[in-house]
């Protein structure tokens, strides 16, 4: 009786702990290569607090920047950012409740967060989270994809990558 109960109370605690957690992976994990040099940094790269721009290799997006045939920009593209300490990060561009490559979300400076324009859920980008902040991507626990920058200040070089 007591080894029945034990499941039960085990099965109860796995149902609804799993409802619980955030979905870090709803965008599908595709190939993030942009290498910029310290020359291309001092016009692509962003340098202090909420300096941003998109890299989306398909439309040649920024103007002017020459992606290598090794560079690949993710699911929908990459945002790249400056935090609130001048450190750059990166994101996907996706989604991720509508989870296409071509609905992006666009960052807002006055409100600082980014926002879906389909769906008009918001996240928390410059502290570095990607946390949802309204919307379906609240209420479905919905980050956006983090990327990794590698690099510093000192070489003037930076990587970013997944």
């Amino acid at each position: 009786m007591k080894t029945n109960l034990f499941r039960y109370i085990i099965l109860f605690c796995l149902i609804f702990s799993s409802c619980d957690k955030n979905d870090y992976n709803r965008i599908p994990t595709t190939p993030v290569h942009i290498s910029i040099d310290a020359a291309r940094w001092n016009i692509y790269g962003v340098h202090a607090f909420p300096d941003h721009r998109n890299f989306i290799k398909s439309q040649q997006v920024p103007t002017g920047f020459q992606y290598s045939v090794s560079s690949s920009t993710g699911f929908g593209g990459v945002l790249l950012l400056s935090n609130y300490e001048g450190q750059p990060l990166a994101f996907d561009l996706s989604c991720p409740v509508e989870s296409r490559a071509n609905v992006r979300i666009e960052v807002d400076v006055d409100k600082l967060y980014a926002k879906c324009p389909v769906c008009g859920s918001t996240y928390e980008i410059f502290n570095g989270s990607g946390s949802p902040l309204s919307g379906e991507a609240r209420k479905r626990k919905y980050f956006l994809r983090k990327y990794v920058v590698y690099g510093s200040p000192t070489s003037g070089s930076y990587v970013i990558s997944n």
